[in-house]
């Protein structure tokens, strides 16, 4: 993951939008890469120089002099193309680069007449071609980025193995890998060989090494026009130079395959092999090529980020202006909570960045030293390195903005996760305030009332305490239906027992006014949401019974629907003026009962038209 972001360098205006915008650099810079782009233009030079020489040498070549020049400038091309990626930071891996042009400059030992050095350079021949593959396929991310791309990495792999493992284990002579080499009764005996002692074994496989390179690339050209159909725009402009250059190699290895298997005169593999030594020319030209696409890219990214913020696109979408700018259209933006120490999306809910095998990369976009908003795009934008963070630092205003919202929305889910812990706290609260009054205290009150009927029934002789004994027991039996009373109205058992509709019809059985129970619910409901819309339908109830007046009649409705439950209580009272009346505490605790299940419910009313209630719920808390 990368900390920050580099400064763009595209055009003076992106660079005005930078500074406007505040943009700080990460603390943490990583390391010159000056020494390891000196390194490898030494050795770069040194190898070409030496593989020019060596080829230069060989006697199997009509003209060895111009194949060793071109031996070292196909070097020499790599070493710039390396030294470029590595000063811009697409490649960090100097080990690879060096590997890459070693492994290139040693293939020049198949040229010599010594047999040891051709086995090292038939070798260095398999591992070129596996390299060269990986590194078609994986530029500029780095990586290889799909099932496709391992897939024909691992193919080359093993046929390279089993191609070049026969050739070293049966063939007498060892071929000339290049086209252009021919050198026939002369190649150098093979050292190794351990099976066979057929002449024709050489060429045989000679057309299998071949084939095995033109069949690697077409499936390089395969893997990267799919890549291209989905990839954004910088990926495109990286890609298609590499495509481009890519087939003509291809061809000129199947053409000669062809060619050697059907006995082609030498002067044809000749021209072929020129042929193949000018078009592998064209690759490092492609990857340069491609780089120069991706840094068109970056400016012109910019300018129209900076014109659209110009144009006031700070209120709008920064997900859609960022992705549109930089022509990725899966982009995300995640942006910082500090109070949870944690990355949230536009709606609030945490957001954990992508691991390195998805294909994706992150910035982080900071501003003095912390982090404002992670930007998490197609890896292809790493093509140029810098662009998505310089892009995040000219955007900076906005995506602040954007996370004052995030920041919001995410605090307004956990103010509701908060309301519904505590509803279902109060409940649970009520529900065990129930038990108690009904386990404890009204079962003694129940005995004391028993026993105070047995000492009744025994005072036969003194009315007078008979008397005072029956009045202490009523007293007793309505204490009792008072104590009763009050633990249905803390949490009500038949609301537990038996569901939402018989405790509505138990509460319209107690009620002063006449209540009609309106009910079409599947089944049970979950225990919060019935609590939420019982203790709502009881608090309309009662205001109902307080304030509409002697004569009103309530209707109580509750229903299903896809989305939740809808409820209604409407009343045909006097009815008040919603808005020059204060919100109470039952209306209050109404509201809050509802919001804390992520529902809503709504009051109407108007002087001499009664009152309704409506509220929905959700389904599930």
């Amino acid at each position: 993951m990368r900390l920050g972001a580099t400064r763009a360098r595209s055009s003076p205006a992106s660079a005005v939008a930078l500074r406007r915008a505040g943009f700080a650099r990460p603390r943490a810079r990583r390391a010159s890469p000056r020494p390891a782009v000196v390194q490898t233009a030494v050795l770069g030079a040194a190898l070409a120089a030496g593989a020019g020489v060596a080829v230069a040498h060989s006697p199997y070549f009509q003209h060895p002099a111009v194949q060793g020049a071109l031996y070292g400038a196909l070097i020499a091309a790599m070493t710039t193309v390396a030294c470029v990626a590595l000063h811009r930071g697409i490649e960090r891996r100097l080990w690879l680069v060096l590997l890459t042009l070693a492994l290139y400059s040693a293939t020049a030992l198949d040229t010599l007449a010594t047999p040891g050095l051709d086995v090292l350079g038939q070798v260095a021949w398999a591992a070129v071609l596996v390299v060269a593959v990986y590194i078609l396929l994986s530029f500029p991310e780095g990586r290889l980025p799909d099932q496709v791309a391992r897939g024909v990495v691992a193919m080359t792999a093993l046929a390279a193995v089993l191609v070049w493992g026969a050739l070293l284990a049966t063939a007498e002579r060892l071929p000339e890998f290049m086209p252009a080499s021919q050198c026939d009764d002369g190649c150098p005996r093979n050292p190794v060989r351990i099976l066979g002692d057929s002449a024709t074994v050489g060429d045989a496989l000679a057309v299998a090494s071949w084939s095995v390179t033109a069949g690697a690339l077409i499936a390089v050209a395969v893997a990267l026009t799919s890549r291209m159909r989905t990839a954004p725009s910088i990926s495109r402009r990286t890609t298609s130079p590499i495509l481009v250059a890519v087939l003509p190699v291809a061809g000129t290895f199947a053409a000669a395959a062809v060619a050697r298997a059907g006995g082609a005169a030498p002067a044809t593999l000749e021209r072929l092999g020129w042929f193949s030594t000018a078009t592998s020319l064209t690759i490092p030209c492609a990857f340069l090529a491609g780089m120069l696409g991706a840094r068109v890219f970056a400016g012109g990214a910019l300018e129209r980020l900076v014109a659209r913020l110009s144009a006031g696109a700070r209120d709008v979408d920064a997900r859609r202006v960022l992705a549109e700018a930089l022509g990725d259209p899966s982009l995300t933006v995640a942006f910082w909570r500090p109070q949870r120490s944690e990355y949230v999306d536009a709606r609030g809910d945490p957001v954990q960045p992508p691991t390195g095998a998805t294909g994706r990369s992150t910035t982080i976009v900071r501003q003095d030293g912390d982090p404002v908003a992670m930007i998490v795009h197609d890896a292809a934008l790493d093509a140029e390195p810098g662009l998505v963070g310089a892009a995040g630092g000219a955007a900076l205003m906005m995506l602040e903005n954007a996370r004052l919202q995030a920041d919001l929305r995410a605090s307004i889910a956990d103010l509701q996760a908060s309301r519904a812990r505590l509803a279902s706290a109060a409940d649970a609260g009520r529900r065990e305030i129930e038990r108690n009054l009904h386990d404890g205290a009204q079962q003694r009150l129940v005995a004391l009332r028993m026993r105070l009927a047995e000492a009744e029934a025994q005072a036969v002789s003194d009315d007078g305490l008979r008397r005072s004994l029956g009045e202490l027991g009523a007293d007793t039996e309505a204490t009792i239906d008072e104590l009763r009373s009050l633990a249905h109205g803390v949490y009500p058992a038949v609301l537990v027992d038996h569901g939402l509709a018989s405790a509505l019809t138990s509460v319209a059985r107690r009620s002063p006014l006449p209540v009609r129970v309106e009910t079409a619910l599947p089944g049970r409901l979950a225990p919060a949401i019935e609590a939420a819309v019982y203790f709502c339908c009881l608090e309309a109830i009662q205001n109902a019974a307080k304030h509409a007046g002697a004569s009103a009649t309530v209707t109580v409705g509750v229903r299903a629907h896809a989305g939740g439950v809808a409820f209604e209580i409407r009343d045909d009272g006097v009815g008040f003026d919603v808005h020059d009346v204060h919100r109470g505490h039952g209306l209050t605790n109404l509201h809050d009962r509802v919001a804390a299940v992520g529902g809503d419910v709504h009051v109407a009313s108007a002087q001499g038209a009664g009152t309704t209630v409506r509220g929905d719920v959700p389904a599930t808390a």
